[in-house]
């Protein structure tokens, strides 16, 4: 159903999305863009198809902006605000112990703030959900909802990321269908012309390379003589030289590249 927005309300959404891209300046050409889609709003629904439409658009900022705007937009229907949690507590209630530890890290004054940050970030979210696919668009969905809400966050994911982008992380993976980056990988059976599934999932030691950034422990699956790795960037791989040697590439399937798995030969540790 179109919105009902008064002048006040539609001038006050305006300059929200002004200030989400604090770090961007708002030509007239740019400002129009975005009023006619808030006027458009109080008209008729916005769809995937008007969101693919913006996000075609060759000008990066100017597509990232009207992104933002349509999905913030889409996000104050009632049936869509139907969804949303009212509070941190609802949300904190479903999601895994590594999300509550993560929480518990930031200094107090940060914590309370980042809840509320964190529970809006989850509610613009479940709104996108109904017009874009997780699939694919993870990197797409962390710099758009992240600039929704309210933290005015730089959310870049892979190697190195901070507990901020982690967290977000893990409720686009939560509220998703969207597999995470530990996952049973299939390997090709020679013998028997099949395909089966090698779920026996092991540790390996520490990089020791202290010039790599990546300090987590590596995710591996055995499959024989080979260990399929999930590291967060190639460079990752080279580091861990001379424990593994990479003899294969998968890209991960939700087309996040920091998923992005590599087969390799280990040596027993």
């Amino acid at each position: 159903m179109p919105l009902q927005l008064t002048v006040a309300e539609k001038e006050e959404i305006f300059l929200f999305i002004e200030k989400s891209f604090g770090d961007l300046e708002f030509d007239k050409a740019l400002e129009d863009k975005v009023k006619a889609l808030i006027e458009r709003s109080c008209l008729e629904d916005f769809t995937s198809k008007d969101l693919n439409e913006v996000r075609s658009k060759k000008n990066l900022n100017v597509s990232r902006v009207l992104a933002c705007t349509i999905l913030y937009l889409f996000a104050k229907s009632e049936e869509i605000q139907s969804l949303f949690y009212s509070a941190f507590s609802e949300m904190e209630r479903c999601y895994p112990l590594s999300f509550q530890e993560g929480i518990n890290s930031l200094n107090e004054r940060c914590r309370e703030k980042e809840k509320q940050f964190l529970l809006s970030f989850r509610n613009i979210l479940v709104a996108a959900f109904k017009i874009i696919q997780p699939k694919g668009n993870i990197l797409f969905l962390l710099e758009v909802v992240g600039r929704l809400d309210g933290s005015n966050g730089d959310f870049t994911s892979g190697s190195g990321q901070n507990v901020f982008t982690q967290l977000r992380r893990t409720i686009i993976d939560q509220e998703s269908d969207v597999i995470p980056a530990t996952k049973t990988v299939q390997k090709r059976n020679h013998e028997e012309g099949e395909y089966s599934s090698s779920s026996s999932v092991k540790r390996v030691k520490k990089l020791n390379d202290s010039s790599s950034t990546h300090k987590d422990e590596v995710q591996t699956t055995s499959t024989n003589n080979m260990t399929i790795v999930t590291l967060s960037t190639l460079d990752s791989v080279f580091s861990a030289d001379p424990f593994l040697k990479v003899i294969d590439f998968q890209e991960n399937i939700d087309g996040d590249e920091s998923d992005d798995i590599f087969i390799a030969r280990a040596k027993e540790f």
